[in-house]
C-alpha cells in the first residue's frame, strides 16, 4: 500500500515508520510506529476528507518480555511401552463391542 499526501499537509514523524491506514467515516486513521527499548509509542493521525490533518495523538505500549523457548525432557522408553501398550488394549477393546 502506498500512502500519498496529495495537498502535502500531512508531514511524516520523524523516526517514525509507517504502520498503517484506515478509513473512519469522513476520517482517514494514518498509524506509525516507533520501538524505544522495551515500549513501543504509536502516533495516529486523523485526516479529514480533505487530505488535512485534524488531530493527533500519542500513546506508549509495553512489548511483552518472552520467555525463551525450552523443549520438553525426552520421554523415557518405559513410559512409550507402557502407553502404546494402553492404546493397543484400548483398539481391541472398541473392537469387541
Amino acid at each position: 500500500m502506498t500512502f500519498q499526501d496529495k495537498n502535502q499537509t500531512l508531514e511524516a514523524p520523524v523516526g517514525y515508520k509507517f504502520s498503517g491506514s484506515e478509513p473512519m467515516g469522513a476520517f482517514l486513521r494514518v498509524e506509525y510506529r516507533r520501538q524505544v527499548e522495551a515500549r513501543e509509542n504509536i502516533l495516529t493521525i486523523y485526516l479529514n476528507d480533505m487530505g488535512r490533518e485534524v488531530a493527533r495523538s500519542e500513546h506508549q505500549v509495553l512489548l511483552p518480555l518472552f520467555a525463551p523457548v525450552t523443549r520438553p525432557a525426552p520421554v523415557a522408553r518405559r513410559f512409550r511401552i507402557k502407553n502404546g501398550f494402553l492404546i493397543m488394549l484400548q483398539g481391541i477393546q472398541e473392537m469387541f463391542r
